[in-house]
């Protein structure tokens, strides 16, 4: 579990293994990503964009994933999740 807070905004993530969808055998491991992103400042903030850099563990990238699409108002003290798979 990774736990950040920065300017009021927390971002949570937790990583699940799947073995439903992994094959050891072909050295191929299926992980999962649960996202929080929880609001505990005083004000509202937009989420404007948002990048996801996964790297496995000798640092090697896995998934870069940048969205500028969508913007979301976060209210105070609301949280918003997001799974990766």
């Amino acid at each position: 579990m990774s736990d950040t807070k920065t300017g009021g905004i927390r971002i949570v993530v937790n990583s699940e293994y799947l073995p439903e969808r992994s094959d050891p055998t072909k050295s191929r491991f299926f992980y999962a990503y649960h996202i929080t992103i929880h609001n505990e400042g005083s004000q509202p903030a937009k989420l404007q964009g948002r990048y996801w850099h996964i790297t496995d563990a000798e640092g090697n990238d896995i998934l870069q994933e940048k969205s500028l699409r969508q913007q979301t108002v976060m209210e105070r003290l609301r949280f918003y999740q997001r799974m990766i798979d």
